[in-house]
This record gives C-alpha cells, structure tokens and sequence, in this order.
C-alpha cells in the first residue's frame, strides 16, 4: 500500500481495522500502525466518522497521545498512519504495582485526557484497551475514532451509540447529551478496574478501596453529570490530595476528618510540637508545685518561731 508493506492484522472493532506495516520505500526505516475504515465504509456517517478522526489527531500534541503521521485513500478505501505503540494494555500492567504507583500511572493519563478537553475534544471511548504502556513506562491514549470536536455553546449528541457498556456513561447509553464529564465517567471506570481488578459492578472485585478512593470514585461515576468532578484537573487534584494525605474535595468531611488527615501529614512536626508543649507544661508547673507546697508546710507550721525561740531560751 504505497510505501507501506502490511505486517500483520493488530485488532479491529466497530470502526475499522488496525494493522501493524513497515515503510519500504527507502527514504525512511519506520514502524507504524495503519487504521482502516471497516465494512461500514460505504455509509457516509462512518466516512464523516473517520475523517474527523484524522482532523482531530492531527491538531493533537501530546506525549499521552499516539501521534497521527499520514492520512490518504487506498482503492477509494481511506486510511490513518499513526504512530505504533508497543505496550502492554494498562490494565495488565497495572496487576504488578501497588495503589500509589497506579495512582501516579493515572494522573498521568489524566494529563492527556486534559489535555485533549482544553482543545475541545473528548475522546468517548476510554477504556484499557485504548491505553497502552510503552518502554519507558509510559501512559499512551489510542483510537479518537469516536471522538468530537466539542463547539464552545454546545455539547455533543451522540447520533449513533458507539461505545463500550462496561466503561461507558449513563448518558452516553442513553443516548443523551455528552460532554467531558463522559471522559470523566469513563476516567472512573478505568480506574476502578486498576485498582479492584474487575469492572464497576462486578461482584468478583477485590476488597474495598478505602474511604477516600471509595469517595473519589463515587464522585467520578455519579449517574448525574453535573454531579461529578467539574473537570479531569479537579479529579487530579483529589487524587493528589488522597497521596499527599490531605483531604478530598469528594469527601466533605467533618472537622475530625480533616484533623486526622492534618496529623497524618505531619506526624513528626506534630508529634514534636507536642513533647515541647507538655516539657512546657511541666517545667511551669513545677514552680507552682513547690510554691503550693511551701505555702501548705507554713500554714501547718504557723508556730514554729515561737517554739525555736522557746527552746533557745531554755
């Protein structure tokens, strides 16, 4: 195909099909990923559908994103040349850390995910397949096939449900007016998955995920979207403030709450601050002690001049 040789099929779904090609033209030695419009290629949505898709990667510039590098028509067929990610899904990668380093995978993700709002995109289909880890460790998002550019006044509305059940919205099931709090769904789910191994709503999940995250997550998946994180920055925000130990916006919590989490932040200035406090304490009222102990000898000793200086005179 052109200057690519067609390696072997990587996956396909709904929107089309992804090969992994070699370019063999001489000019450049490079490795890629080639998506091709599916057998829906014949309805003009799907055409709009894959066009958008390429005028949406190629405004994109992100490290968390996979770039978009050529774009053209083969036997009136179209096509994307993207950047190919050799990873692993985040979700297996995920099974070998522990809760922190997941976390910071995730705020990674989060960054790209933000990244892609502030140019009014969002993605609608997030999920661990669309998340790679390269080499390095390294969070990538894939296939903004389903994506829209979002216009300033309005929010999108889905004409066709492409999506995934298991990390989709309520709204996008539905059918209703989606927006970036979808992403901000699908963001909770992804994460739930991370951390309890099984999808929201599986009863095979793992324990529970602590009172915090309990709360984040909560908050991220509300049915309701103007009940979720107001952006993916103030989801990043709670997090960060749940790995720092201070407490979450997700959590209103009561004046107990917020002490505990102030004294599990700074246990050692804390913990000091109170040893001086009570040396304090104790080094004032040992004064206090002998003056009240002095007083309490004089006043059961009242006569004792007199008696010395009886005796003396004897």
């Amino acid at each position: 195909m052109g200057p690519y040789r067609l390696v072997r099929l990587l996956g396909h779904g709904g929107m089309g099909a992804v090969y992994l090609a070699d370019r063999e033209d001489g000019e450049v030695s490079q490795r890629v990923a080639i998506k091709f419009l599916g057998l829906t290629a014949g309805f003009p949505e799907m055409r709009g559908h894959f066009r958008q898709e390429r005028q949406i990667l190629a405004s994109l510039a992100h490290p968390g994103i996979a770039r978009l590098l050529d774009a053209g028509h083969t036997g009136g067929q179209p096509y994307l040349v993207m950047e190919y990610i050799e990873g692993t899904h985040i979700d297996e990668y995920a099974r070998k850390l522990d809760t922190r380093a997941i976390l910071n995978l995730f705020l990674a993700i989060c960054d790209a995910v933000s990244y892609a709002h502030r140019n009014l995109i969002i993605h609608r289909d997030l999920k661990p397949s669309n998340i790679l880890i390269d080499s390095a460790g390294c969070p990538k998002l894939l296939d903004f096939g389903i994506a829209k550019i979002l216009n300033e006044s309005e929010e999108t509305r889905a004409s066709q449900r492409i999506l995934t059940p298991e990390y989709a919205s309520p709204e996008q099931a539905l059918g209703g007016a989606q927006g970036t709090a979808t992403d901000i769904y699908s963001l909770g789910a992804v994460l739930y998955r991370l951390l309890a191994g099984k999808v929201p709503g599986d009863p095979r999940s793992r324990g529970s995920l602590g009172n915090d995250l309990g709360f984040i997550l909560g908050k991220t998946m509300r049915p309701e979207p103007m009940a979720r994180y107001a952006s993916v920055d103030a989801l990043a925000s709670d997090i960060r403030a749940f790995l720092d130990q201070r407490p979450v916006e997700a959590r209103k919590g009561n004046v107990w709450y917020r002490t505990r989490k102030f004294f599990r932040r700074y246990w050692l200035p804390a913990g000091a601050a109170a040893v001086a406090v009570c040396s304090l304490s104790t080094g004032c009222g040992w004064p206090t002690m002998r003056g009240w102990r002095r007083s309490a000898v004089s006043s059961r000793c009242g006569n004792w001049p007199t008696s010395c200086s009886t005796s003396t005179n004897r």
